[in-house]
């Protein structure tokens, strides 16, 4: 197979510096591998998707392109939430994620015949804390965090794109870097 797997999402881990903190001794005390999560903190826009190697790089471009038409604007987090092996940090509903959610995927779907993942149907914009297999490690993490101070809101101004070879946890590296 010739395909390489493509993420795109919005860079948040300056602004949420003093929880990446927090997370990183509770990975440590709960012995939770934190090599599943080697991208910056982030929202994601779409779930990741494959494409042939030899179009990779006009779809990133593509990608890049509409990134540049988007203005910065204020995400309001809704809160700490978990479910089973995943703790994550929850935005509320926003319109103008939604709009860029579904430019991106009727553009992929459009350009590059990328069809829709079954979680981009009614997607949750998030920010994953930890993750583990081991569903009360992730349990006990979020007791730890559930009530640790956020921002009231995030502002979306730097874009993102990555890759990986094979579309694993912890394959993925930043091939692009958008700020607007």
């Amino acid at each position: 197979m010739n395909n390489i797997t493509i993420w795109v999402g919005i860079g948040v881990d300056s602004q949420l510096r003093s929880i990446r903190e927090r997370i990183s001794k509770l990975e440590q005390e709960l012995a939770i591998p934190n090599s599943n999560l080697t991208l910056p903190f982030h929202i994601s826009l779409k779930m990741s998707f494959s494409v042939d190697r030899s179009k990779s790089n006009e779809v990133i471009n593509a990608i890049e392109t509409y990134y540049r038409t988007v203005k910065p604007f204020q995400i309001p987090v809704q809160g700490i939430e978990y479910h089973e092996t995943i703790a994550w940090i929850r935005m509320a509903e926003n319109e103008t994620l939604n709009r860029i959610h579904d430019d991106l995927n009727e553009m992929l779907l459009d350009r590059f015949g990328v069809g829709l993942h079954e979680y981009d149907r009614d997607y949750l914009f998030h920010t994953t804390l930890f993750m583990d297999d081991d569903a009360y490690k992730v349990l006990r993490g979020y007791e730890a965090i559930r009530n640790e101070p956020l921002p009231k809101t995030l502002v979306a101004n730097q874009f993102l794109i990555g890759s990986s070879e094979t579309g694993a946890l912890g394959t993925y590296h930043i091939i692009s870097e958008t700020r607007i």
